[in-house]
């Protein structure tokens, strides 16, 4: 799995274009490679409630309180995973798009360099970069528009990983109470912690890396 990356490394990344914004299709396709190890990990946590299923069937009316458990995290795993392919789909797209606005905006200025350059203004020149610059400008609109869905994107898996962390303490106290199997359904729990507070930090990482597309990073520290 891909070394996450920390609010320094993000930080170093976004400064390392001094003033200038980094462009969109660099961001977009970091933003991809952070967040496309979510979907393995709440895979991940998906199979450990499934386990969990497994465990508790056994364990008949003792692993009873673990067994409800398990369907609320197999929901939000398979919730975080749908939203994690979506993120993955749109980041890409947003990274070529970017791409073609940075060609089409080298065009348009270009366009308007020989427009005042020339005394005698030819019609079709003029008429070529104002359609190109309406292209542009419907672009960045759509691309405006991808960068908000991607933000609620990120928020669902936010919020699936809160429920997630609740849960936590529940399968703690769960596990302790069965008998036999409390030690099986421990581990089970501990994985589930464990992959909650992966994908707390990536997506921490992703919200970081999302805000340099409408704005500078600033340090919280």
């Amino acid at each position: 799995m891909a070394t996450r990356l920390d609010l320094a490394d993000i930080l170093t990344f976004s400064q390392s274009y001094g003033e200038r914004r980094p462009p969109q299709f660099v961001v977009a396709a970091t933003l991809a490679g952070e967040l496309g190890q979510i979907i393995h990990v709440a895979k991940r946590l998906s199979l450990s409630s499934k386990n969990a299923r497994v465990i508790t069937v056994r364990a008949g009316e003792w692993g009873r309180g673990f067994s409800g458990i398990t369907q609320f995290i197999d929901e939000y795993a398979r919730r975080t995973i749908m939203c994690a392919e979506r993120i993955n789909q749109a980041s890409s797209e947003l990274s070529r798009r970017s791409i073609r606005n940075l060609f089409m905006d080298q065009v348009v200025h270009r366009l308007a360099r020989v427009i005042e350059k020339k005394r005698e203004k030819s019609e079709s020149i003029v008429g070529c970069h104002r359609r190109l610059k309406d292209n542009c400008q419907a672009m960045a609109r759509e691309s405006d528009a991808a960068t908000r869905r991607l933000g609620q994107d990120i928020a669902e898996i936010r919020e699936c990983t809160r429920a997630l962390s609740s849960l936590v303490a529940i399968c703690r106290i769960e596990a302790s109470r069965a008998g036999p199997f409390q030690e099986a359904l421990g581990v089970i729990a501990s994985e589930i912690e464990l992959s909650t507070e992966r994908l707390l930090r990536s997506v921490n990482s992703g919200q970081r890396i999302l805000e340099m597309l409408s704005g500078p990073l600033v340090s919280t520290r």
